[in-house]
């Protein structure tokens, strides 16, 4: 798991209860309030993902960065978003690692999403088709597409990576108060489900009907974020002050 603010990794073992912590760097930049200071602002891991190998990938929020942690060693390796480095800036936020290994993340400052191929370093980025839109969670499914939550309209987009062409799906607003979507969650079987805060729902596509089905949370204003599935098929899901179930 990451913890943002307290700036480590963490791993936990049920069967010791026991904590490996995993510290970030610290970054160092101008105090914008106090001039000639110097402010320390922590990496900010936000959010991680397992690759076939074991190592662990996240998006560092503050340092416009990736890292990855071999847990095995401890050692970690930061690999900057951009030329220049910047702080604050790119705000990386999702992660996850597609079938050929390739590292996704979304940029929150950039209106981009991009990967990282471990193998050689390099990076290729896609521009999203609209403008300010905030980029949140990343998956791909077994077909090679990535998927993009967007937090700021209701608006879930597949891209082709091969060709570069987005397709735009957007879920209806059902409620007067506009929001987006955030957690996303593609099954074994290629089922697309999204969390949205606004209309209090989780919320199932269907891609070939281009159709939202909502589910609707019975307690007013759960604001449900991340989601996965359990066994048969049960679907999981953090809210406000609760962790919630919905068997579909």
């Amino acid at each position: 798991f990451a913890e943002q603010y307290a700036n480590y990794i963490g791993h936990y073992f049920p069967g010791t209860d026991r904590y490996q912590l995993y510290p970030l760097p610290r970054l160092m930049i101008p105090d914008p309030i106090h001039p000639g200071k110097m402010l320390s602002l922590p990496s900010a891991p936000n959010e991680l993902a397992l690759d076939a190998h074991g190592m662990v990938w996240f998006t560092e929020f503050n340092a416009d960065a990736l890292g990855r942690l071999d847990p095995r060693t401890g050692r970690m390796q930061h690999y900057p978003l951009s030329a220049k480095r910047s702080v604050q800036t790119l705000y990386p936020y999702g992660m996850n690692v597609d079938p050929e290994g390739r590292v996704w993340f979304t940029e929150m400052g950039s209106n981009q999403i991009g990967y990282l191929s471990p193998a050689t370093g390099q990076m290729r980025f896609f521009t999203l088709p609209e403008l300010t839109i905030s980029p949140m969670e990343i998956a791909s499914d077994t077909r090679r597409s990535i998927w993009v939550t967007v937090f700021t309209v209701s608006l879930l987009l597949r891209l082709d990576p091969t060709t570069g062409t987005f397709t735009s799906y957007y879920a209806p607003s059902l409620m007067k108060e506009k929001g987006g979507l955030y957690g996303l969650l593609i099954t074994p079987i290629g089922d697309l489900w999204v969390t949205m805060l606004a209309e209090n729902a989780l919320a199932h596509l269907d891609v070939a009907a281009n159709r939202f089905t909502y589910y609707h949370i019975p307690m007013k204003e759960s604001s449900p974020f991340g989601v996965a599935m359990g066994t048969n098929q049960t679907l999981w899901f953090t809210a406000l002050d609760k962790i919630g179930m919905l068997r579909p």
